[in-house]
């Protein structure tokens, strides 16, 4: 029994020596241990880079309009005070500008219905206008007042009859005299044409046929008693 266990003993050492004779790697000398150097420490990452936040500016301060330079004072002269203006001398108003036509004293009238020219006066100093006429008689027309008469055609030598409503009558020269008719005709003198009343009268012994007055010439014409039968003005 005790020579089993001595082989079994024998037989592991032998193998033991066998495996230590199998392991060719040198064994390294030992380093003692102040020869050893401690490992380097791993480098730790760089902490991010924060930038700084820009400061806060403080409000601009409100902008305060400069005050504006003081006026020089005005040099003080010592120089005499200026003589006194002349006093306003008086201003003529201008004649006022008219378009009213400028008739003579005495002008040629052209008398319509019927058309025919008489040598006329012109008489500022009359209200109404006179036109010789003859025979002249009322009647009714329509219920209205009407009048025939006859004027008297001198370049014809004859007479021609007109008829007209009676625009109103007038006095005489006298009371005991008829009362006269008022007729509207149209008058034409030197190119001044309107409607005009005329008082028919008898007057033969006048020598002009036909009286111009005021209600011809108000806001027409005005009269020079210098001049005598114009010429009509010539149409543009």
């Amino acid at each position: 029994m005790m020579t089993r266990t001595r082989c079994t003993a024998g037989l592991f050492l032998a193998l033991a020596l066998l495996l230590q004779g199998c392991d060719t790697t040198p064994t390294q000398p030992a380093i003692p241990p102040e020869a050893q150097q401690p490992p380097a420490p791993e480098p730790q990452p760089a902490p991010p880079v924060v930038e700084p936040a820009p400061p806060e500016q403080p409000p601009a301060p409100p902008v305060v309009p400069e005050p504006e330079p003081a006026p020089a004072p005005e040099p003080v002269c010592k120089c005499p005070p200026p003589p006194p203006p002349p006093p306003p001398q008086a201003v003529r108003p201008a004649p006022p500008k008219t378009q009213l036509a400028l008739l003579g004293e005495i002008e040629d009238v052209r008398i319509e219905p019927p058309g025919i020219a008489y040598r006329a006066r012109l008489d500022t100093g009359r209200a109404l206008s006179m036109l010789h006429a003859v025979d002249v008689r009322e009647f009714e027309r329509d219920g209205k007042a009407w009048v025939r008469f006859q004027l008297v055609d001198h370049n014809q030598s004859a007479t021609v009859e007109v008829s007209r409503p009676v625009v109103r009558t007038v006095a005489g020269r006298s009371p005991t005299t008829d009362r006269r008719y008022v007729v509207s005709l149209k008058a034409t003198i030197a190119g001044v044409s309107q409607f005009t009343d005329f008082v028919l009268s008898d007057r033969a012994q006048s020598s002009y046929p036909a009286l111009i007055g005021r209600n011809f010439l108000r806001d027409q014409a005005v009269v020079d008693v210098g001049r005598r039968f114009t010429k009509p003005e010539p149409k543009p």
